[in-house]
């Protein structure tokens, strides 16, 4: 018995029950050294059962588990209950095809007919395709990733950036590979997550799932000038490593003067040499940090000259009362 899906065919089973047909045993000897294992195909595909060697079989049935899908005999063909518009034969060829193959087709197919007696059977599985999808869990020190597998599947397993992962120290797999823990989370671990699941016929890779690892603020910087002359508004940035970015907030005498990441001041006047801080805000770690800038405010050389000619205007006036 042949089974013919696509462009390949696979040789399958033998008669089980030899005839005498003109006085001469016919047997068909397995072709198929691996006959004990059931053909495999998917859903939805269609599959062809054919005779090998042919012979000429005028009433018989072909059948599936206890049901029969063809009754055939002189002049007619009946197609089982159920089976309308997804089973064809030809009388001739003794050729059965199944359309549409769904998962609950898997099972033993049965020839049989009486005159002359012959039974062969061939056993076909059909694999329903599989689906999944991601669920995971974070906390800022581990992750837990989930696939989510419908249909039957053989073996998973997962890749960060197109790499496949192995269990280490970090990294350990449960739930038959389907649940990916990550501990100690590290910058190290952000990155492309995706789960793989492979069965007999098929194998599906799920949509990437991008893993970021929020840290920080770290390192917070302000960089601007250390020396201003009065009169001058002065620009200040300040940047910090986070993710995500941070939130930046200015702080003048204890006093919060500002948002952001840039910071531009007053005109400052001679008076104001003095610290300013800004503190970078993690919303998603929670985390504060700061840092100080001090600026110093000098006189401009105009204000120094009219300082000067107000300083020699009062020392000669106090000589000229003196003499």
């Amino acid at each position: 018995l042949n089974i013919k899906h696509g462009d390949s065919v696979m040789v399958w089973g033998c008669w089980t029950t030899c005839c005498n047909r003109w006085n001469q045993e016919f047997c068909c000897l397995p072709d198929n050294p691996e006959g004990e294992y059931p053909a495999i195909l998917r859903v939805g595909e269609n599959v062809t059962f054919s005779v090998n060697p042919l012979i000429a079989i005028e009433a018989g049935t072909w059948q599936f588990e206890n049901n029969i899908l063809v009754f055939w005999y002189p002049g007619d063909i009946m197609v089982g209950n159920g089976y309308e518009g997804r089973v064809s034969f030809n009388q001739t060829s003794l050729q059965l095809s199944l359309h549409s193959l769904q998962t609950n087709d898997s099972g033993v197919y049965i020839l049989q007919s009486v005159k002359p007696s012959v039974q062969a059977q061939v056993s076909l599985s059909v694999q329903g395709e599989f689906t999944h999808t991601h669920t995971h869990t974070h906390t800022f020190t581990s992750d837990v990733l989930s696939c989510e597998v419908t249909g039957p599947v053989d073996s998973v397993y997962w890749m960060k950036d197109g790499v496949i992962l192995f269990s280490n120290n970090k990294t350990s797999f449960s739930n038959q590979n389907k649940t990916l823990s990550i501990s100690q989370l590290a910058l190290s671990d952000d990155g492309n997550y995706q789960c793989v699941a492979t069965n007999i016929v098929s194998n599906m890779t799920s949509v990437t799932y991008h893993l970021t690892v929020n840290y920080g603020p770290w390192n917070v910087t302000i960089s601007g000038p250390a020396i201003a002359q009065t009169g001058d508004r002065v620009r200040l940035n300040c940047s910090a490593l986070s993710q995500p970015p941070s939130d930046y907030s200015w702080y003048y005498n204890g006093t919060k003067v500002a948002e952001g990441a840039v910071y531009e001041t007053a005109s400052l006047t001679l008076n104001r040499s003095e610290e300013y801080v800004c503190t970078a805000h993690n919303n998603i770690t929670g985390i504060n940090s700061s840092a100080t800038w001090n600026l110093t405010v000098i006189a401009s050389p105009l204000q120094s000259s009219v300082l000067l000619m107000a300083f020699l205007v009062l020392v000669l006036t106090a000589l000229t009362q003196c003499l």
